[in-house]
């Protein structure tokens, strides 16, 4: 099924007092950890414009999206789930990096947002596009996250990615064969903004 291309309409309104001081924060940390981290790669982890972001997802809202089962692939620190548990979706993240997780629990933790968090792969038990693990950066083995928990891939209503340069296909391939008609996928993509695209039946 194609992917149909959404406006980005990215509300020009002032974060709420209590997304600015999470989102400071979350910067503050994720600088540290790569200040102490100098020789450690982190699996494709690279921050995103997070205010762009969270003013997509409420612009989506504007635009009649309601929220939703919210799933965010590669969460790192968790900071888009978190983001989206404040503008009212049941927000999920996935993460295959053990100490990002532990990061993403204590910053999601200290602010009280509600996000469940799950150790393990976004890519489905299915999708085969994965085996050469070069032409999927991000992707390091592990057991799918849908086989351990109580949804699946096409029960979400929103998936967020920030997909390494050169993968962007495979993602978009990948939320087209296991996403449901309806669901949208939010991708951010460096210095050339947000995307948003919704699965049509």
């Amino acid at each position: 099924m194609p992917l149909e291309t959404l406006p980005v309409v990215e509300v020009d309104i002032p974060l709420p007092d209590d997304v600015e001081e999470f989102l400071v924060d979350a910067d503050r940390r994720i600088k540290e950890y790569f200040a102490h981290h100098p020789d450690r790669p982190v699996g494709g982890f690279v921050p995103a414009d997070y205010p762009s972001i969270y003013r997509t997802l409420h612009g989506l809202i504007e635009m009649g999206f309601d929220p939703g089962l919210f799933c965010e692939w590669g969460s790192g620190f968790g900071v888009i789930a978190g983001i989206a548990a404040t503008l009212g979706h049941e927000a999920h993240a996935i993460e295959i990096d053990g100490d990002l997780l532990d990061r993403s629990t204590d910053l999601l933790n200290d602010y009280e947002l509600d996000v469940q968090l799950h150790h393990g792969s976004y890519v489905p038990t299915g999708f085969d596009e994965t085996e050469n693990a070069e032409d999927f950066f991000t992707i390091v083995p592990g057991s799918a996250v849908y086989d351990e928990v109580d949804f699946a891939a096409d029960d979400l209503d929103f998936v967020y990615v920030f997909p390494w340069p050169g993968t962007e296909p495979l993602h978009f391939a990948m939320f087209d064969q296991f996403a449901a008609p309806g669901a949208i996928l939010i991708s951010h993509h460096g210095v050339d903004g947000n995307r948003a695209q919704r699965k049509v039946d």
